[in-house]
């Protein structure tokens, strides 16, 4: 496993506003958090450049620059931090930048939480990576859409796992498409930054809509139709790489600019998508997760998952998990099936939650789900100011 070189007479002199810079695989560091925090955050984004430097070998480097990756316990050093690169970040959950030389990606721990924070430096990370080894002028809905897939991405074991879909995540993209509120792809592959940034920004009621749609677009041409298409995605985007206009480089790696077939096809894959069952199971444990923490909060401590449907049902518990920008999934006690156990992985039986009695008093319960290629569960523990907070771990 690769180790931080963490410098102890750097670490000693860390203040919120103004922290000491170290080294890591790929990126120089600017963090606030002691090491044992700041250690597995930078050893997962490491793992996350080598999975997008692995999976776009073939576009060499077009910055060999350090890149620079800032995280911080609290908001206000973040924010602190990006005005001195001369960025206002209020409401950002974390971004990534190109600031005179430099250009880096940041997020901050609280109050977002960690599991928030994986995925805005798993998504702001591609930014990055795509701005450095592919080309600063990808298409908006291509590289958000890339962004949302790799930001979806579970780290599992030491690598990363992508590609799956949650069942919560198509469900978003089904009820959006279903209401008639996608776009026809001829607006959402022709829309530009300013359009995007002006649907976020003015609060848009179809701005979430532009996310997930794109990360359902990118998804089916890499996987849907068996991978048919996944050939001509990685064209299209070498050919923007070399400077061919968008439009252009579509035409040359698809054969035509007609979009019906494609249209045609996408819808059918957004209909007709498995769900996977591990990616399924992590957002089902955050949203237990997230129950079991507000439950704990008022001492109630269910001691089975029998009772934790009941309480959360009582209370018409619900949480939306966020992305980084306008993406989220809302998740709620009274939809159907949320108690189910996920889908099973082929040849593998059943699935079930187990939860289990917590070890100490000032946590609440975990649950683990068994019956998985590996076993996910939630994991408890408090901050350096006391604060609960929770991860999923994978055995």
């Amino acid at each position: 496993m690769n180790r931080l070189r963490l410098i102890a007479a750097s670490l000693c002199a860390l203040i919120a506003s103004a922290a000491a810079g170290v080294s890591s695989r790929h990126y120089e560091i600017i963090t606030d958090l002691p090491p044992r925090d700041a250690e597995p955050i930078v050893e997962r984004v490491d793992a996350m450049h080598d999975a997008l430097a692995k999976r776009f070998a073939s576009f060499g480097h077009n910055n060999a620059k350090r890149l620079h990756l800032a995280v911080f316990a609290e908001i206000d050093a973040y924010l602190a931090h990006l005005r001195g690169e001369g960025i206002d970040a209020t409401n950002t959950a974390g971004l990534f930048y190109v600031s005179g030389p430099n250009a880096g990606v940041a997020s901050y721990l609280e109050p977002q939480g960690i599991a928030r924070m994986h995925s805005t430096l798993q998504h702001e990370g591609f930014h990055l990576f795509a701005h450095t080894h592919i080309s600063p002028d990808l298409p908006v809905w291509v590289n958000e859409g890339l962004a949302e897939y790799f930001g979806d991405g579970l780290f599992v074991k030491e690598r990363f796992v992508l590609g799956g879909a949650s069942a919560d995540r198509i469900h978003e993209v089904q009820t959006a498409h279903a209401a008639g509120k996608t776009f026809p792809l001829e607006e959402l592959m022709s829309m530009t930054n300013a359009e995007w940034n002006t649907a976020v920004r003015t609060g848009d009621p179809r701005a979430g809509v532009l996310y997930d749609q794109s990360w359902s677009l990118v998804h089916f041409l890499l996987h849907g139709q068996r991978g048919k298409h996944a050939d001509r995605f990685e064209n299209y985007l070498r050919a923007i790489a070399r400077g061919v206009t968008p439009d252009r480089a579509f035409e040359q790696a698809f054969g035509t600019r007609d979009l019906t077939a494609l249209t045609r096809s996408w819808t059918n894959h957004i209909e007709t998508v498995e769900p996977d069952a591990l990616f399924t199971a992590t957002d089902r444990l955050r949203f237990f997760a997230e129950g079991l923490a507000g439950l704990h909060e008022r001492d109630v401590t269910p001691a089975s998952m029998e009772e934790l449907e009941d309480q959360l049902k009582r209370r018409s518990f619900r949480v939306v998990i966020s992305g980084s920008h306008g993406s989220s999934r809302s998740l709620a006690a009274a939809d159907e099936g949320i108690f189910d156990a996920p889908p099973a992985d082929r040849r593998r039986g059943r699935t079930a939650y187990e939860l289990r009695r917590p070890a100490q008093r000032d946590v609440p319960p975990s649950i683990r789900v068994t019956g998985l290629r590996t076993t996910p569960s939630i994991e408890w523990h408090r901050d350096r100011d006391g604060r609960l907070t929770y991860q999923i771990r994978y055995d």
